[in-house]
């Protein structure tokens, strides 16, 4: 009995293992499922494919320290002032605030670092607020009197005490004089804009506080006038005349009778000749004003009646009642006349009598009504979205720090959101410039992230192909670009200079940025023009799938007819073509990366589940055509051209001058509408190409089990190797265009955007209004230390691949932002002079400094690495392979090259030996053979046991070697990079003295080169190597 296949059966069973969830290995091939021997798969110990590795790899891709979504940096406080008006009371000669709150999650509490509480609570000068944010947070009561508020959110947070008060101030003082009380003002709106408002079940105080201002008082009342007072003579008496009668007698003193008498009156006037008064009647107060009416609370929600307040305002008081006067004293009082006779004796002549009385009281008049009008709660029938542009805009700069700081799933989720708010908004908004603005920075997030590269738009085992030197001058014309920037917003945010020194340098920002926009421009125009070539690429890989479906059904025909001719075949037949499914399954996935940066879309037998038992292997592979159907829809042919008409319409001066956003966008539509669907197609196929994704070391391994399985298989597998690769080469070509052509758009929008809002300010300034910009100014300053930090992560990653350790460091400016505050304190004119700037730049350079000795201290702490060399000679069946025109690959690896207790191995050089080359005829005129080896690009890393892999871009230079034998002078040549070249590189770099630098990063030990020969002669000979030995010069350590 032949136990063979029944081992082989055991062995596949033994490695699909046990899991509950179909995987590549344990749901394509099941039991009764044939395995053959290697040998069986190739007669030759040439390696003519790239070999799979299973290692256990670490990834080199480490998250970085990121802000929490609460961080200030995602929250941002605008304030725009009106003219002078009168408001809570007050007059407010500075104008009036309208705050608008932009961030994720913005948090209300005294003390918070976002510091926006402090900035609202208890300030009488605020007469709107918005807030669009993901969530609102607020502890404890908030009050800000007379103002409106508008709170869009998807969530309202007041579980903790919070509360919203926004009742007007009372009158600081009474009416005056005549005046009547003036009536209390109006409570504003708060229209919740939230889907969730949050708080205790049990609470008792009110959530919202919308109750109208208190009326004015009335004026004081005053107390009638007393009566005049007199003084009393006795008796009430004020007044008396004494009128007094005295004789002389005329006739001697012997007469004693009938004497003669001369009589005469005297008068004696006492006390005032005058009355006192009655009292005068009170003055009454004047009428106080009416509470002013309560609030109107505009909710999508409902909320329990008792816990908002909308009562009308308090009407001001009354005076009350106003006392009349006290009457004069004394109240009867008495003029007399009282005549003495020349007896003595008193005679009341007269005696008259008046009575005085108290002034009336008076009541003071009251207000209309004892209070103002009630306010309203409207729950609004058109529920429309929370999300508004404030909260898109942040939560894109949360995202982006997310992906940049390589928390990736996050980052996801960030965008996620993103793109079903802006769906959400364009359902309740037109589209303006800042949202052009944001879809475009999102789609370009978008396909990178889909296309499992990092921010900046490489692969999560990316390196660095020149040295850190060289980098510098690749970015050399971005840096001076972004100083300038920053130091021109820095200037214009904090500068005290004149108004024409602003406007000046606000010119200056204009023509940098309009200076971007033709740059991307130009970029764009190249990138379209690639769009047909990556058509005819696509209909040439057309042409491979024809062709690999051709082969699929041959071996489909070969099954068939085996099982007609032999009964053994007969009942492999199920097995054969199940592995023949598998085979079709794998040709329709996109293959990602090793490791891959986030979750991959899919896996092998998720695929190959849904592909079905019931459709022929020929719609399978059509299947996967479709990939590049959004691809196919971007029917651009004449695009150049259109899109050079559209931009002959948009001349830039022009657009410099535009202040209207509206305007400016009516202006740019036709490059707007003719970008926007080429934005939709790439997200549409950034989307479909995530959801084709299977991990790489998936359908490699299954590939390898399918040409183990049967000999059938052994030309179709390589048929399907090299279809895969040319597919996988195809879908990265194409997503760097893609990832590009969204970047350039995205510039361009994000430029119109800035454009338009520098205008609008500077008009404002011209008209003589002084505004604030910083948040504008903030924006452009982010920008550019964006694209700086670009710089600082090519510094970076380059840290870690020599080292193999992360970067620990987090990157910031702050030293260079001190240097231009001190800068910007000295400078007179908006310019930055040469020696300025050189000595900002060298400032950043000390930045970088630090990488440059924590590199020493690191070589220092493991010792320098060691450099030896190995030869190897190339096995007759390898020869063999190559004089039949075949690749081979030297596997550095498995062949064991290199000793298992070295580590962190680098390959310094190749040098080829001892070529032997024969001619089967006569030479003629000329006759070479090269032996060419290539770097793959990819290679393994191995420290501390731990295995690490790596690879360079898919369009950098890849590092070969090599040797040309001449056969007519028997001289060996070297086949090494041009000279001109590598002198253009140290020209750029600054680096023309120093021949030892080595420009390139050196590829890994753990690799796999690829080898073949490569002869020429005239006339044609057939030329054969015989042999050859290369000589392999490498570093590395033992740790």
């Amino acid at each position: 009995m032949n136990y063979r296949p029944i081992i082989l059966v055991t062995l596949l069973l033994a490695s699909c293992g046990k899991s509950d969830i179909p995987t590549s290995s344990s749901a394509l091939l099941e039991e009764g499922q044939e395995q053959v021997s290697d040998e069986l798969q190739d007669s030759s110990t040439a390696l003519l494919s790239p070999r799979f590795y299973n290692l256990p790899v670490t990834k080199f891709f480490f998250k970085k320290e990121a802000l929490p979504s609460r961080d200030k940096r995602y929250v941002e406080i605008q304030f725009k002032l009106s003219d002078p008006k009168i408001h809570n009371n007050r007059h407010h000669p500075n104008g009036l605030k309208e705050i608008l709150i932009k961030g994720k999650e913005v948090i209300l509490t005294p003390g918070h670092q976002q510091g926006l509480f402090e900035q609202l609570h208890e300030m009488s000068d605020i007469e709107k607020v918005i807030i669009e944010a993901e969530s609102i947070e607020l502890t404890e009561k908030l009050s800000i009197p007379g103002a409106s508020l508008e709170l869009s959110a998807q969530s309202l947070d007041l579980s903790k005490g919070g509360q919203i008060d926004i009742t007007p101030m009372d009158f600081s003082a009474k009416a005056s004089g005549k005046n009547a009380g003036l009536s209390g003002q109006d409570a504003g709106v708060i229209n919740l804009n939230i889907d969730h408002i949050n708080f205790k079940s049990d609470r008792k105080e009110p959530l919202f506080i919308l109750n109208g201002g208190r009326g004015q008082d009335g004026s004081l009342a005053e107390k009638g006038a007393n009566g005049s007072k007199y003084r009393d003579l006795g008796g009430g008496v004020v007044y008396k005349e004494i009128i007094t009668e005295e004789c002389d007698i005329l006739d001697p003193i012997r007469d004693r009778f009938d004497k003669r008498l001369i009589c005469s009156e005297y008068t004696r006037r006492e006390g005032t000749n005058g009355w006192p008064s009655n009292g005068a009647a009170g003055i009454p107060g004047s009428k106080p004003g009416v509470g002013g009416k309560g609030g109107v609370l505009l909710k999508k929600t409902s909320i329990p009646a008792e816990l908002v307040l909308i009562n009308g305002g308090e009407s001001g008081k009354s005076s009350g009642v106003a006392k009349g006067g006290e009457a004069g004293v004394p109240k009867t009082a008495y003029h007399q006349v009282i005549y003495v006779d020349r007896h003595r004796r008193t005679h009341i002549r007269s005696n008259v009598s008046r009575t005085y009385h108290k002034g009336q009281d008076v009541e003071s008049p009251s207000a209309e009504s004892a209070f103002g009008e009630k306010g309203a709660q409207v729950i609004q029938e058109e529920k429309l979205s929370w999300v508004r542009e404030g909260y898109l805009e942040k939560e894109l700069l949360y995202g982006n720090d997310l992906y940049i700081n390589n928390h990736i799933e996050e980052a996801k989720e960030s965008f996620n959101k993103i793109s079903k708010g802006i769906l959400k908004l364009k359902n309740t908004e037109s589209e303006s410039l800042k949202i052009n603005s944001i879809k475009g920075k999102l789609t370009e997030s978008l396909v990178k992230i889909n296309s499992q590269k990092d921010y900046f738009g490489h692969s999560v085992n990316w390196v660095p192909n020149y040295s850190l030197e060289a980098n510098y001058s690749k970015f050399k014309s971005d840096l001076d670009h972004s100083f300038r920037a920053i130091y021109l917003s820095y200037w214009i945010k904090n500068s005290q200079k004149s108004l024409e020194s602003k406007v000046e340098a606000i010119g200056q920002l204009q023509d940098n940025l309009l200076g971007r926009i033709e740059q991307s421009k130009e970029n764009y125009n190249g990138l379209i023009s690639k769009i047909p070539i990556l058509k005819e690429k696509i209909d040439e890989f057309r042409v491979e799938q024809d062709f690999f479906a051709r082969e699929v059904a041959r071996v489909e025909a070969e099954i068939n007819r085996m099982a007609a001719n032999n009964v053994n075949s007969r009942n492999k037949t199920s097995f054969l073509k199940k592995a023949l499914r598998t085979v079709s399954a794998i040709s329709t996935v996109i293959p990602a990366g090793q490791p891959a940066l986030g979750l991959v879309g899919s896996s092998l037998g998720i695929v190959a589940a849904n592909i079905g038992e019931e459709r022929s292997l020929s719609e399978i592979i059509k299947d996967s055509k479709s990939i590049y159907n959004n691809f196919k829809k971007m029917d651009i042919e004449n695009s150049s051209h259109n899109w050079n008409e559209a931009w002959s319409k948009v001349k830039l001066s022009r657009v410099k001058e535009i202040e209207n956003k509206d305007e400016l966008k009516q202006y740019i539509s036709d490059v707007t509408d003719f970008s926007a669907p080429i934005v939709k197609e790439i997200q549409a196929q950034a989307e479909l190409w995530k959801s084709r994704e299977v991990p790489k070391s998936e359908v490699d391994a299954e590939i390898r089990k399918i040409k183990a399985s049967h000999t059938l298989f052994k030309s179709l597998t390589k048929n399907l190797e090299n279809y895969m690769a040319k597919k996988k080469a195809l879908v990265e070509e194409v997503n760097i265009v893609q990832q590009e052509i969204s970047k350039a758009l995205s510039v361009i929008q994000v430029s119109f955007d800035q454009i338009s809002e520098v205008s609008y300010q500077k008009s404002t300034l011209l008209e003589g209004s002084d505004i604030n910009i910083t948040p504008l100014l903030d924006e452009i300053e982010t920008e550019a230390k964006n694209r700086l930090l670009r710089y600082h992560y090519e510094m970076a990653r380059a840290f870690e691949y020599r080292l193999l350790r992360p970067y620990p460091r987090n990157i910031n400016l702050d030293s260079i932002l001190e240097k231009l505050k001190m800068i910007v304190s000295i400078d007179k004119q908006a310019e930055l002079s040469s020696m300025d700037y050189e000595s900002l730049k060298s400032l950043y350079t000390n930045e970088l400094s630090w990488i440059v000795d924590m590199t020493l201290s690191e070589l220092n702490k493991e010792g320098l690495p060691l450099q030896r060399e190995t030869v190897l000679r190339l096995s007759d069946s390898e020869v063999a392979a190559l004089n039949n025109g075949d690749h081979i690959y030297l596997d550095l690896k498995s062949k064991e090259v290199f000793a298992s207790d070295m580590e962190d191995i680098r390959i310094n050089n190749i040098v080829i030996e001892d070529m032997d080359v024969q001619s089967s005829g006569r030479i003629g005129q000329s006759a070479e053979l090269s032996l060419e080896i290539a770097y793959s690009g990819e290679s393994f890393l191995k420290k501390g046991g731990q295995y690490y892999f790596f690879e360079k871009d898919v369009d950098a230079q890849k590092t070969r070697w090599g040797a040309t034998l001449d056969l007519i002078s028997g001289q060996s040549s070297v086949i090494e990079s041009s000279p001109s070249a590598e002198s253009l590189i140290r020209t750029l770099i600054g680096e023309n003295s120093d021949e030892e630098l080595m420009l390139l990063s050196r590829p890994g030990g753990l690799t796999q080169l690829k080898v073949k020969v490569r002869q020429n002669s005239f006339p044609k000979v057939d030329l054969k190597l015989e042999g050859a030995r290369i000589r392999i010069v490498y570093d590395y350590n033992i740790f």
